[in-house]
């Protein structure tokens, strides 16, 4: 709803929640722990949360749930360089549960890899690498620094190693 710069001033887009009452927002973390400590009342608009770009924590989700009880809220986790998302989990807003990076999109999938490019153990950690479609826009810039590559063994022909660690 907002081109140019607009998009990055809180004050601006209270201003257009309240005006157009979109039913989704994509935010990050940072940007709505902002708006729950300035202007909290704008989620009462919204019957969707899309969040992203940093980690979810348990302290926020408690907070936006004061402010945020009719709709749904998404963890999203994808990568910087394809500004696309590749895994989505369902937020509980009161729940202790942890809040993971959820499971794969369509035409997506997650490997947890060692160092030596093997799959790890389930809950044991290593290296998140996405495979998938999405993966078609990477440069060959990431392949020339090793985050792009190949593993027979998988039965796919590339996968990015995001640089972040999972289990």
């Amino acid at each position: 709803i907002e081109t140019g710069f607009g998009y990055r001033d809180p004050k601006r887009i209270g201003e257009l929640v309240r005006t157009y009452k979109p039913d989704i927002l994509q935010i990050t973390p940072s940007l709505l722990k902002l708006f729950l400590k300035q202007d909290p009342d704008i989620f009462s608009y919204l019957n969707c949360l899309l969040i992203g770009g940093e980690i979810v924590t348990h302290s926020v989700m408690q907070e936006l749930s004061k402010y945020f009880q009719h709709g749904r809220a998404y963890n999203l986790y994808g990568l910087t360089e394809l500004a696309i998302w590749s895994t989505v989990k369902e937020l509980q807003l009161n729940a202790k549960l942890s809040i993971t990076a959820g499971l794969p999109i369509c035409n997506t999938k997650i490997y947890i890899l060692d160092q030596n490019c093997r799959i790890q153990k389930t809950n044991t950690e290593g290296s998140v690498c996405i495979t998938g479609f999405s993966l078609g826009s990477l440069t060959s810039q990431d392949e020339e620094r090793g985050r792009r590559f190949s593993i027979p063994e998988l039965g796919t022909a590339r996968l990015y190693n995001t640089g972040d660690v999972g289990f």
